[in-house]
């Protein structure tokens, strides 16, 4: 894969983590007051879930491409 499509797909994939970090803060402040009021949370608790997963993936996609990048380094240098 040539080094434009991967630093591409590594932009692609922090600015993904960067809104979910986004989204994962604002969904624990949520949670947080919901369980202040009482309210069940299990729905929320899985939409946390769910976005962390997706977080994880994308911090999997950044190690594989920043991998991939510096294997393309070194086979140009070596």
């Amino acid at each position: 894969m040539n080094k434009s499509v991967l630093l591409d797909i590594l932009a692609h994939a922090r600015l993904r983590a960067a809104r979910r970090d986004l989204l994962i803060s604002h969904q624990r402040t949520f949670i947080a007051a919901l369980e202040r009021e009482g309210v069940d949370i299990a729905e929320t608790r899985r939409s946390l879930s769910a976005l962390t997963d997706a977080r994880e993936r994308d911090l999997t996609e950044m190690d594989w491409a920043l991998d991939e990048l510096d294997k393309s380094q070194r086979h140009a240098i070596g």
